[in-house]
């Protein structure tokens, strides 16, 4: 073998060696998955856990967290200002969690661009973050490559370690010390594999209850919601413009097993399902066969079951009733005195002469005396003035019962505009989110206003004077700070439509408003 022939081999190999070095090299030590450097949340706490791109944070929970008079997470606060930073980073990764004493805690991590992360390792904040916090002093803090900020709004430092491409950040030194531990490998943090399905989405959440949802006297077994969502550009054909999936863990422990049974997934008929309009909320389940007692029944069909009860029905009927197509919608036009506010109607579908009696009971146990007028596409029943708009009619096999003008059910209304006739599905869920943004800002100045002018009246007092100083110390979790948010929040989501494909899991889309 000549010499040149074992030169090209040698340096063959040689850069074969140094390709497959880098490979491994760049394999593992690639982009930081942020999710691994927070630790692992327990679901016996309520907690949020968010991974998401640039422009793909969750705002309608930020909103939730940060905005109004009862906001967890208020303005100038620590974790109000760590949710702000998360916002505007190029990717992050936050923890909100329950923790000890009613403390929220907060965990962060974020991926910067290069430029920003140089300045943070020499305790020099980036222009954005300076927007964020304001007056600012930056500390070296004790633990390696550390730093604390000292703001001028908060009481509370922050707390941040810089790595390669990637920032962790905390609002109390416990918090951020877990951080370091899980950063040094000291302690575990969450799973590479964390997110099962859909990894390559920019976007994810879970969200834990800690078993306090619809709890009573103690904890019930947690919920766990997840999802993943994506945009993508604008279909032509339905003006879909994003998608997400989701699934819940848990339900089998808190829904009666018999309940579950009947969820199985129908088509449904969607030229006959109405939807009034203007729409802000509409929501359809289909049971299979209800059975089992009422108490046991899931919101809102043991409200509407109260509901048949207190009009006359007997349970064997309102079991036909409420088994297969019920829709719940808020939606249309209603006018009490000199406010116009959102109608509310529900549809039931079943045998023909078990809906006429079920309007006819409406009618005469709610309404006596009163004759509905009859409403065109209806064959009985009708609607009345009392002196607010109430419809109670119905066709063939389904029945519509509300509180909303007989203008405000019109043709176009129809599931098929969302649904395809031949898809199956459980339930679900339309809303127009700028519509709902809008109707609950005004709801909230209503009531706000009905409040002041009920200070207004003349009250007399007895002896026990002190309740007059004392606050109410009941409110709507939707103040007007909250409310105002949310509709600015909404105001750009245009209409979106949740699909019950199967018990625990389905979809979710979202479309341009002129959809």
């Amino acid at each position: 073998m000549s010499k040149r022939t074992k030169m090209l081999i040698f340096l063959s190999c040689t850069v074969i060696a140094v390709l497959f070095g880098l490979f491994i090299y760049f394999s593992t030590r690639g982009p930081e998955v942020l999710v691994t450097k927070l630790p692992l949340p327990s679901v016996s706490n309520p907690y949020a856990l968010v991974e998401t791109e640039e422009n793909y944070s969750p705002l309608s929970l930020f909103a939730l967290l940060t905005d109004g008079q009862f906001a967890l997470l208020r303005e100038g606060s620590a974790g109000n200002q760590i949710l702000s930073i998360a916002k505007s980073s190029k990717e992050c990764a936050v923890l909100i969690e329950d923790g000890n004493e009613n403390v929220i805690d907060i965990y962060a991590v974020l991926r910067l661009l290069p430029e920003d992360i140089s300045s943070l390792s020499k305790g020099e904040l980036p222009k954005s973050w300076k927007t964020i916090l304001g007056n600012t002093e930056v500390i070296k803090s004790k633990e390696k490559s550390s730093w604390e900020i000292k703001t001028r709004n908060s009481s509370y430092p922050l707390y941040y370690s810089t790595e390669r491409e990637v920032v962790i950040i905390s609002q109390n030194k416990n918090s951020f010390l877990k951080l370091l531990n899980i950063k040094s490998g000291a302690e575990k943090g969450i799973p590479r594999n964390f997110w099962e399905k859909e990894k390559g989405w920019p976007a994810h959440i879970e969200i834990c209850d800690g078993g306090l949802m619809f709890a009573e006297d103690s904890p019930e077994s947690p919920l766990v919601l997840r999802a993943a969502w994506r945009s993508h550009d604008t279909d032509k054909k339905n003006d879909k413009i994003g998608e997400a999936i989701w699934r819940i863990k848990g339900l089998e422990k808190r829904i009666s097993p018999l309940f579950l049974k009947s969820l199985k997934p129908k088509t449904w008929d969607t030229a006959n399902c109405i939807i009034p309009e203007p729409l802000l909320i509409s929501a359809g389940l289909n049971i299979d066969k209800l059975s089992g007692s009422q108490k046991d029944w899931p919101f809102p069909l043991n409200t509407a079951a109260e509901f048949g009860t207190t009009i006359g029905l007997s349970v064997k009927q309102i079991q036909k009733i409420l088994s297969g197509e019920t829709i719940f919608s808020i939606g249309g036009h209603n006018k009490l005195l000199w406010f116009s506010l959102p109608g509310f109607m529900v549809e039931f579908t079943g045998d023909k002469d078990l809906m006429k009696e079920l309007v006819n009971a409406f009618w005469s146990r709610l309404f006596l005396g009163v004759e509905p007028k009859p409403m065109d596409g209806f064959d009985f029943g009708g609607t009345a003035n009392v002196p607010f708009s109430v419809v109670g009619a119905g066709r063939e096999n389904i029945a519509i019962l509300g509180l909303l003008s007989p203008e405000s059910i019109k043709a176009t209304g129809r599931l098929d505009s969302f649904l395809k006739s031949d898809e199956k599905a459980i339930g679900w869920v339309i809303a127009d989110l700028p519509r709902t943004g809008a109707a609950l800002r005004d709801m909230t100045k209503m009531n706000a206003f009905m409040s002041d002018s009920s200070l207004d009246e003349d009250h007399s007092y007895g002896d026990d004077t002190e309740d007059i100083f004392q606050p109410d110390s009941s409110f709507s979790p939707f103040d007007q700070g909250i409310s105002d948010s949310f509709g600015n929040v909404l105001k750009d989501m245009g209409k979106t439509l949740i699909v019950w494909e199967t018990a625990d899991s389905g979809r979710i889309n979202w479309y341009k408003n002129s959809k």
